[in-house]
């Protein structure tokens, strides 16, 4: 059983998309960017949720919360790695 188990974390630990582009052979701007957008995904899912299966049940302001300060993390990273990369081509020319 242990062995499933192991091996069951193992496959999941290589295939989830953050460990993906975490060691993806990639400048680390563009594996900012691409996680500045996974960060926008995860925290508009509550919003998401409340939106499409509780429809006539207003969200707690918590919901509301998460998804701004996700939004304001996620723009500030995608902002910080295209500068970056502006930056790192224009150094090189």
């Amino acid at each position: 059983m242990k062995e499933v188990i192991r091996g069951s974390s193992n496959w999941l630990w290589k295939n989830n998309p953050v460990t993906r582009v975490v060691y993806a052979r990639a400048p680390w701007e563009i594996k900012l960017i691409a996680l500045s957008l996974m960060v926008l995904l995860a925290a508009s899912m509550p919003w998401l949720y409340y939106r499409l299966l509780l429809a006539d049940a207003a969200p707690p302001d918590t919901v509301y919360y998460c998804f701004s300060a996700g939004a304001v993390l996620a723009h500030l990273g995608f902002f910080v790695g295209l500068v970056s990369l502006v930056v790192e081509f224009y150094k090189s020319r």
